[in-house]
């Protein structure tokens, strides 16, 4: 019998990876990145979100944190995105 992909992905790392597209998700649908999601990198281990990528004004890194906080139940968020 073969195992399927469920079986051989260790829980948290499944975990892990539904974190990180959630957070994909709530970015690239908000009006004001809209499809832009892919401009940033999420990686997520031992539950925190680490947040990468650059914006042109602090305004947009703060809504970015605000957008992110849906996450609290499942993560905490680091967010390194640079203002440039």
């Amino acid at each position: 019998m073969k195992p399927t992909d469920h079986q051989t992905v260790p829980a948290s790392t499944r975990r892990n990876m539904k974190t990180e597209q959630l957070a994909f998700d709530l970015v690239d649908t908000h009006p004001h990145f809209h499809r832009r999601a892919s401009r940033f990198d999420f990686q997520c281990s031992d539950d925190v979100l680490i947040v990468r990528g650059y914006v042109p004004t602090f305004y947009l890194k703060q809504l970015l944190n605000s957008i992110l906080r849906e996450l609290g139940d499942f993560c905490t968020v680091d967010n390194q995105v640079q203002v440039v």
